[in-house]
């Protein structure tokens, strides 16, 4: 039986008895979520197929509202009914239906309001204008504005409606034109003109910017950017291909409140760069200084334009970096401009790493390192939540044509994980796609001199075969000796190959104590490896404690060695452990 609000001689129900306080409380968590009910039942017929008896269809009331989900409160009975339409904090949510956005600005009084316009949900353009009208005059009290367009010219008249009306309480502004990023030609025509008089430059809360695939001809410089503290900016061809660098950063020294920076395919293409022999070095003038930045996020550049970005910036030492670039800007430069041909592909990595503060590499203690024909370095925290919380993420590749077969990694791979001097990373994750030799090992682990945890996960492997090698290249470099990079033998009597006693020496990695192995199938002549690497930093004194072996579900092959493996295995380790 449920718990209720015991009122002596009350013969109400138990619905009636719930004080309107919780009541209005439990609606506001309800009304959190701004889905319609179309798509709440649409979504739960997707998760589920298990429903014998259709769901509810929306009333007519809801239908001709496209009303949020939450709004089944009102036809519960007639006191949920009158305690929701009395509750003005749950009308704030404005969007494209203009029936709905009437009701919430008439019963929402004088609460903050956000606005979500949707055009691709809506049934005609004329319902998003009429809904944007009936904003309008109440805009003075909207702290949030998304805007979704599906043709640009109701994108460029919508933004018309922006000039001109002051939003003294706007905190967050999202644009997004689903038909400008199919724009290649950037021709006039299709710019929005002044936009720098959105809001008539009075929205002096303004802290969250995003403008995704737009075409606002807006400078950098502009008053709308000054009080950012978020910026995320995608495809912006405006200022890719019509300013200098020298303007955008001119624009940059302005936003002296930001924190988090998002560039996506955003970055002038400077005509410094384009010039007959490659650049380098670029100067170093240092003369933007951010002091609240904290994360910086580069993606779709390539890395002569990234480098002579962040040369113009004095980085706060503690900022977090993510970069994913080509190495150039093409394969075939065009006549009088130099090209991948020109260059050694190291100097260019090399310079852009020359960014990267000292101070946070000496902290960096997990890291997760993928070794394709994309270089992927990510440091991982303690709780990351995604590559977002990382202090450093770097995605490094050359362009397609410039790229290897799967025999062997690029030559600029081992410079870079030189110059991010991870000797302190005690955890490590690392993917590969590839067989790699002994020597190649060495030089990859060979910097992480404190590690005590080490994940190998063999990826897309062309055979079984394949995969078996990878792994076993890595138990070679096991089985080393840490000086000279020898191999120690130590299914002999644990002598190494050049004779002398395995005591001797320091074995590679001294301090690892947990090996996880993350593949389909593992043949014996692995598991034959595994004992005698095992065996060999046992007698060198630096025996493993935990061996880890997971299978990934849904695939064959086996990944258990024998009986016999198996007891070698539990007399050299304390703990294996099978996952799946």
């Amino acid at each position: 039986m449920m718990t209720v609000i015991h009122i002596p001689r009350s013969t109400d129900p138990p619905i009636f008895r719930l004080p309107v306080e919780i009541l209005r409380m439990i609606f506001n968590l309800l009304a959190i979520r701004e889905v319609s009910i179309e798509d709440e039942i649409r979504e739960t017929v997707t998760k589920s197929s298990l429903f014998e008896s259709p769901l509810r269809s929306p009333c007519p009331w809801q239908s001709t509202r496209a009303a949020p989900s939450w709004t089944a409160i009102l036809f519960v009975c007639r006191h949920w009914h009158t305690v929701a339409k009395n509750y003005p904090a749950l009308w704030t949510q404005l969007t494209h239906n203009p029936v709905w956005t009437g009701d919430c600005v008439r019963r929402s009084r004088q609460m903050p309001l956000t606005l979500s316009i949707d055009q691709t949900k809506s049934s005609s353009s004329q319902n998003t204008l009429h809904a944007l009208h009936l904003a309008l005059p109440h805009f003075h009290r909207i702290t949030d504005v998304e805007l979704l367009a599906s043709d640009h010219d109701s994108f460029a008249l919508m933004v018309e409606h922006f000039k001109g009306v002051p939003a003294p309480r706007l905190e967050t502004l999202s644009l997004k034109c689903g038909y400008c990023e199919r724009i290649f030609n950037i021709d006039e025509n299709f710019w929005i003109q002044h936009p720098e008089a959105l809001f008539a430059q009075n929205a002096p809360r303004l802290r969250t910017l995003s403008l995704d695939d737009y075409h606002l001809h807006i400078a950098p410089s502009a008053p709308l950017f000054r009080t950012l503290t978020h910026l995320e900016v995608y495809g912006a061809k405006l200022w890719k291909h019509d300013i200098s660098l020298a303007q955008f950063v001119a624009g940059v020294a302005s936003w002296t409140s930001l924190e988090t920076l998002v560039l996506d395919d955003s970055l002038p293409n400077d005509r410094a760069l384009a010039v007959r022999s490659p650049p380098y070095p670029l100067p170093t003038p240092r003369m933007v200084a951010l002091p609240r930045l904290r994360q910086i996020r580069i993606r779709r550049e390539t890395a002569p334009v990234v480098d002579q970005f962040l040369r113009c910036l004095r980085l706060p030492p503690d900022v977090s970096l993510f970069f994913s670039c080509e190495l150039y800007d093409t394969v075939d430069p065009e006549p009088g401009q130099w090209g991948p041909r020109d260059i050694d592909p190291t100097t260019i990595v090399r310079s852009l790493l020359e960014n990267v503060p000292r101070a946070p590499l000496a902290q960096i203690k997990n890291v997760h390192l993928q070794l394709r024909e994309t270089l992927e370095f990510t440091d991982l925290r303690d709780d990351p939540v995604g590559i977002w919380d990382a202090q450093l993420c770097l995605e490094l590749c050359e362009s397609d044509d410039c790229r290897q077969e799967r025999t062997s990694l690029p030559d600029w791979f081992l410079p870079v994980l030189d110059q991010l001097s991870l000797t302190n990373v005690t955890e490590a994750q690392i993917s590969v796609d590839r067989v790699l030799s002994r020597e190649t090992w060495l030089r990859v682990l060979g910097p992480m001199r404190a590690l005590e945890t080490l994940y190998i996960e063999g990826c897309n492997p062309a055979s079984t075969d394949e995969l078996q090698l990878m792994l076993y290249s890595v138990l070679d470099a096991l089985t080393s000796d840490s000086d000279s990079g020898s191999e120690v033998d130590a299914s002999v009597g644990g002598e190494c190959k050049d004779g002398l006693s395995s005591e001797s020496r320091t074995v590679f990695l001294p301090r690892l104590r947990h090996l996880e192995l993350r593949a389909d199938s593992l043949n014996p002549a692995v598991w034959q490896r595994l004992v005698a690497a095992l065996r060999c930093r046992l007698i060198a004194g630096s025996p493993l404690k935990t061996l880890e072996v997971t299978k990934f579900p849904g695939r064959e092959g086996m990944h258990r060695p024998n009986k016999q493996t198996l007891e070698k295995l539990m007399e050299l380790i304390e703990d294996v452990v099978w996952r799946v």
